[in-house]
């Protein structure tokens, strides 16, 4: 079973190593306490999705009596918002160019996240150097002048 503080510490660093991996990263950062954001401004924000047992692969979860009763692994949601070109006060919609622009940004932030959480994996900077699965990238909006995604990952809570 791990420790009360390890779901939130591998949340926080999560969120550290995608931070400090992203150009032009939102400055508000912050480990949520619900699976889902307000939508209000540029962030960037971890989630926790869901916490399962699993019996040595991260990608896998087990349901039964004995690992039902430990809580092994989380999915985390690791979420970059960003301003998206909006019309102007007349009514005018962005040039197709500034969306273009825009869109190379957001759809270059999960390569950016993955790399980084793999990164710091592979050094032991992150989860003491244990579990990590990719489960996917959605991306949403734009809506309300802001887009953006969340990638989706299983991290193993166990310690070496």
């Amino acid at each position: 079973m791990p420790r009360p503080e390890r779901l939130y510490d591998v949340a926080h660093q999560a969120l550290t190593l995608v931070a400090d991996a992203l150009p032009n990263c939102p400055a508000r950062r912050y480990v949520s306490d619900g699976p889902m954001l307000a939508w209000d401004c540029e962030q960037v924000a971890v989630t926790v999705e869901s916490v399962y047992g699993h019996q040595g692969n991260v990608a896998s979860a087990q349901v039964d009596p004995v690992q039902c009763l430990r809580m092994s692994g989380a999915v985390l949601g690791v979420w970059v918002v960003r301003c998206a070109p909006t019309m102007d006060d007349d009514g005018t919609p962005p040039a197709a160019v500034t969306i273009d622009t825009n869109a190379a940004v957001v759809l270059g932030d999960p390569i950016v996240m993955l790399d980084a959480l793999t990164a710091g994996l592979r050094s032991g900077a992150w989860l003491g150097a244990y579990g990590l699965a990719f489960e996917e990238w959605t991306g949403i909006g734009p809506e309300g002048g802001l887009t953006g995604g969340v990638l989706r990952v299983r991290v193993d809570l166990t310690v070496v």
